[in-house]
């Protein structure tokens, strides 16, 4: 639960600061004196972010479908496995065989 908690506050950072980088370029940024940079905002200037008092609770679900998938696939790896084996086994069985009926 902590790590959760740290996660999303090393999130909400990072997207303090990208905001803060975006707000920086908005600024300073001029391009070529032929073509200048111009940059408005598609939504309207936001406002200043606002950072939460206390961290949202998330209730995480574990999704362990990647489990039961992964040991789904090496059943059925195992399984191809042992009838390949069988296979091998039954065409030496049956070669044995037709030896044996050839010497008599």
């Amino acid at each position: 639960m902590i790590n959760l908690l740290l996660l999303l506050l090393l999130l909400l950072l990072l997207l303090l600061l990208l905001l803060s980088l975006q707000q920086l370029a908005l600024e300073s940024g001029c391009g070529l004196d032929e073509n200048p940079l111009q940059m408005v905002w598609a939504n309207g200037e936001p406002g200043p972010p606002s950072v939460p008092a206390t961290p949202p609770v998330v209730a995480v679900q574990q999704d362990n479908s990647f489990l039961e998938r992964d040991e789904d696939y090496e059943a059925a790896t195992l399984l191809r496995l042992r009838q390949a084996q069988e296979r091998k086994r039954l065409k030496g069985q049956t070669k044995e065989d037709e030896n044996k009926i050839q010497a008599r």
